[in-house]
């Protein structure tokens, strides 16, 4: 919502903000606005939604630290949407991210939701809760699944139809 003229920006945020109060009951949960990579700024809009009577849970980038996410423990927070931020793009870099936050976190009863969790290796080394990807979803566009035979992914063409790009 960054970059977008402010009467814009509260319209968005008021329908999302009805949509939670109307439909949220739908749903287990759902996350707080990703101002990404700006944890001063995801905290506000964590307390925003709250005066407005919705609760997401928040969201974690590290782009700060870790202050943030302690801040959030130390105010009772149980349930974290993780992301690691663009700086992390290799996988050393994103583990050794992941690994402060999963010592953080196991010394606290909370739960913590991998954002964009596609690599394997990642998905298996820590004991996310939950965790998505759209990557996996995209392949059955293209006629493919994903399928996990001992932790290692296979990627099985299931269908006899190619995928028409033309028109």
């Amino acid at each position: 919502l960054l970059g977008i003229k402010d009467d814009v920006r509260e319209r968005y945020l008021q329908a999302f903000i009805n949509y939670c109060k109307t439909d949220g009951h739908r749903f287990d949960c759902y996350a707080n606005f990703d101002y990404w990579p700006d944890s001063r700024l995801v905290y506000a809009m964590q307390k925003r939604l709250e005066k407005e009577g919705i609760f997401p849970f928040p969201v974690e980038h590290g782009d700060d630290g870790l202050r943030w996410f302690q801040k959030y423990i130390d105010e009772g927070y149980k349930f974290f949407g993780i992301s690691k931020t663009l700086r992390w793009t290799d996988q050393d870099g994103a583990s050794r991210f992941f690994d402060k936050i999963f010592n953080i976190a196991s010394k606290y009863d909370i739960f913590l939701h991998g954002f964009a969790i596609t690599d394997i290796e990642l998905m298996f080394r820590f004991p996310w809760y939950s965790v998505d990807s759209s990557t996996w979803i995209k392949l059955t566009g293209y006629g493919n699944i994903l399928v996990l035979i001992d932790k290692d992914p296979k990627v099985v063409h299931v269908t006899e139809h190619g995928v028409n790009r033309g028109g």
